[in-house]
C-alpha cells in the first residue's frame, strides 16, 4: 500500500524542480517579468513550496545565480583532474584555467543579462539588495575555498591574500562576460583568455 508520505517528492527533488523552472523563467523573460506563481507553475508545485523551499523571490535569485556559478566553478576546477575539453599546448596551470573559465563565461549572452538586472535592482530594492549581498560573499568564500584547494596546482604562494584573489577574478570574469556579450565584436573570446591568462598567473 502506498502511503502519503512516499507519494510526497522529496525535498531536494522539489528544490531541484524550483530552480529549474525559475533558471529558465529569469533567462527568457527577466527577474522582474517572473512571477513565483509563473515559477511555481512550471515547476508543477505550488507557490508555497517556493516560499517555504526558498523564502521569496530575491532569495530564489540568489540560488539559481549560485547555482550557475557553482558550475562554472566545477567545470574550470576539472581542468586540474584531467578534464580538459580544450588542453592548452603549454600546459600551463594558468592558461588552462583560463580558456576553461572563458569557454563558460563567453557562452550565453542571457546569463550577463540576468546578473546586470540583479545587481541594478539591488539599487534600489533593499530585498534584493540583502539576497545580491549575501550571493557576493558566498561566492566569494567558495572561490577562495577552490583557489586554496588548488594552491599548488596555481603555484601561489603561501601567503598570497586568497580574499583578494577571489574579487579579482568574480569581478574581472563578470565584467568581461557582460562586455563580450554586449560586444563581442569588441571583447572577443581571444581577448578573454589572455586577460584571464595573465590575471590568473600575476595571483602567483
Amino acid at each position: 500500500m502506498t502511503t502519503t508520505a512516499q507519494l510526497r517528492p522529496r525535498r531536494e527533488a522539489v528544490r531541484a524542480g524550483i530552480l529549474a523552472a525559475a533558471e529558465a523563467a529569469f533567462l527568457e523573460h527577466g527577474y522582474d517579468r517572473t512571477t513565483v506563481s509563473e515559477i511555481a507553475t512550471a515547476a508543477g508545485f505550488t507557490k508555497g513550496a517556493v516560499y517555504s523551499n526558498f523564502g521569496g523571490k530575491p532569495e530564489l535569485l540568489r540560488a539559481v545565480c549560485a547555482a550557475h556559478i557553482d558550475v562554472i566553478a566545477d567545470s574550470v576546477t576539472a581542468t586540474f583532474a584531467g578534464g580538459d575539453i580544450r588542453p592548452a599546448p603549454t600546459g600551463d596551470a594558468a592558461r588552462r584555467v583560463a580558456m576553461a573559465l572563458t569557454a563558460e563565461i563567453a557562452g550565453s549572452s542571457s546569463w550577463p543579462a540576468l546578473w546586470t538586472e540583479f545587481r541594478t535592482l539591488a539599487g534600489h530594492d533593499p530585498a534584493v539588495r540583502l539576497a545580491y549581498s549575501e550571493l557576493r560573499i558566498q561566492l566569494r568564500a567558495g572561490v577562495e575555498e577552490r583557489l586554496r584547494a588548488h594552491a599548488g596546482d596555481l603555484a601561489l604562494p603561501a601567503d598570497a591574500d586568497l580574499a583578494v584573489a577571489a574579487i579579482l577574478l568574480l569581478t574581472v570574469a563578470h565584467g568581461l562576460a557582460v562586455e563580450h556579450a554586449t560586444a563581442p565584436e569588441a571583447v572577443p573570446t581571444e581577448l578573454i583568455e589572455d586577460s584571464l591568462t595573465r590575471l590568473i598567473a600575476g595571483l602567483r
